[in-house]
């Protein structure tokens, strides 16, 4: 660790001395205040089943990057990926004689959770070396849409710049997650918000697949702190849905999502 951070010190200087950035894997802790883009490799398929990193994990290294920008680098068996995911445990025996069908479940929770913490979504490879991603134009050209959907919005997030303090709070706080991105003196405020329940497998309690409750809507009402955000006084502004590109139901001090 300490040789690490004395070789990242010594190329801090020199390279930006020429306008370059440096981009580190790995850097989170003691050298992230020498990188300008910190890389994050992860594997959130395991034998078919997703299971991302825990929203500790993902915020610790939101908070130690602040406003840098964070790239996720997705390294897994990618046939197995864009499929549809085994809802079982890892230790649960899943019938392998049952096709799954090409799908982009995973892939999409993979773009959302990346836009809820303002990270960019990448793809590598499946072991380090063989099985890339954008070597195979059936993978990519099936992510693409991904791609242009929730992009431009994490641009959006990165240049706002994340932040600490949300001013934003529900009534669902263990079900519900919040994340802020801006001030409002620079004109915008992003918040954004996502389901928390990280289960996959299927529900005990209702016996229902976890697929099928996440498609359904939910909703929640938001109460924004306008002092927080830099709103306080604004004479006017609009509050919108950028995924839904539609409006959102102001009301006083609170925020709700139109049904």
């Amino acid at each position: 660790m300490f040789s690490t951070y004395e070789y990242l010190r010594a190329l801090a200087d020199p390279l930006r001395k020429d306008d370059k950035l440096i981009m580190a894997s790995g850097a989170f802790g003691f050298p992230i205040h020498l990188v300008d883009i910190a890389c994050l490799e992860v594997d959130w398929c395991r034998e078919g089943r997703w299971y991302p990193s825990t929203d500790d994990t993902l915020a610790t290294y939101r908070a130690l990057a602040y406003q840098k920008p964070i790239c996720l680098s997705l390294g897994t068996d990618f046939d197995s990926f864009l499929r549809e995911p085994i809802l079982a445990d890892l230790d649960e025996k899943v019938d392998e004689s049952v096709e799954r069908q090409p799908s982009l479940i995973m892939a999409e929770r993979y773009f959302q959770w990346a836009l809820f913490y303002g990270m960019f979504p990448g793809f590598f490879s499946k072991d380090g070396d063989t099985g890339a991603f954008f070597e195979n134009p059936d993978w990519y050209n099936m992510v693409r849409p991904l791609f242009v959907k929730y992009l431009p919005l994490i641009q959006e997030l990165s240049k706002a710049g994340w932040e600490p303090i949300t001013g934003a709070e529900t009534a669902e706080a263990e079900r519900v997650y919040l994340e802020r991105y801006g001030r409002g003196e620079q004109g915008q405020v992003f918040i954004t918000s996502r389901y928390g329940d990280q289960r996959w497998q299927k529900s005990t309690e209702e016996e229902r697949d976890v697929r099928e409750q996440l498609a359904e809507p939910v909703t929640a009402e938001i109460d924004v702190n306008m002092a927080h955000v830099s709103f306080l006084g604004k004479e006017s502004f609009e509050v919108i849905d950028l995924l839904a590109g539609a409006p959102i139901e102001f009301r006083g001090l609170k925020i709700r999502e139109l049904p």
